[in-house]
């Protein structure tokens, strides 16, 4: 039991995990405590998930959709704005982000629908990861 509390209060609180890899390590060693009460019970796994499965189905979808407002609301429906460790700088509020932000926009278009870009917008998201590149190496120098 100790350990189904330390896990949250480890990677959330101490640890700062970012959210998804923290639902990622929770839901394993979730799974890992079940599976581990089960052999402690000397309860068949198989059989117990062959009993009932609609309803196992049923209640699995309806926690998982539960799971998911959750931790939508908890976020406040999104990611909590992100602090340069070093710097203290909010990441999104820098004045080249708005273009970098532009950038990915268009990247995720060719890459991800196949779109093909004009000269111009092809210039600006170079001059975009330029800057965001210019950041990065003046952080390293500092750092």
């Amino acid at each position: 039991m100790a350990l189904a509390f330390s896990v949250p209060f480890v990677l959330a609180d101490q640890l700062g995990v970012q959210r998804d890899a923290y639902y990622a390590i929770y839901v394993a060693a979730v799974v890992a405590l079940f599976v581990g009460w089960a052999h402690d019970a000397r309860q068949s796994l198989p059989e117990m998930l062959a009993r009932r499965r609609r309803l196992a189905a049923g209640l699995g979808v309806i926690f998982a959709i539960i799971s998911v407002f959750i931790a939508t609301a908890a976020e406040g429906g999104r990611a909590a704005p992100r602090r340069h460790r070093t710097t203290g700088d909010q990441v999104t509020k820098l004045e080249w982000w708005h273009d970098h932000a532009a950038h990915v926009q268009r990247r995720n278009a060719v890459v991800h629908q196949g779109f093909d870009l004009p000269r111009s917008d092809a210039r600006a998201s170079l001059d975009a990861a330029g800057r965001c590149m210019d950041w990065l190496r003046e952080l390293w120098a500092t750092g």
